[in-house]
């Protein structure tokens, strides 16, 4: 089971037990080529920033982390911030 889906399940977990609580799921390889127009991202083991939620991607030369810590959102594509803002906001396209 990879990283992200362990986080998932444990969200999902979490769902279950806390009524008001639900889960978004998040398309992030896709959302990565919608920002980036780079497509192939696969998901891989990175640091920890022990902020939030730390996802990492790669393809072909290009590393992309993504931070998610309480609705705001940090994705930053080989060390530069390409997108900053809400999470909800990103999911609807409206970066």
């Amino acid at each position: 089971m990879g990283a992200s889906r362990r986080k998932e399940k444990a969200t999902e977990d979490t769902a279950r037990r806390a009524p008001g609580i639900f889960v978004v799921r998040f398309d992030f390889p896709a959302f990565l080529k919608r920002i980036t127009g780079i497509g192939g991202w696969k998901e891989m083991n990175g640091p920890d920033s022990r902020v939030g939620l730390d996802y990492w991607y790669r393809t072909g030369r290009h590393e992309a982390n993504i931070n998610v810590d309480q609705g705001h959102m940090t994705v930053s594509v080989d060390k530069e911030v390409v997108y900053e803002g809400s999470a909800d906001q990103a999911q609807c396209g409206e970066e």
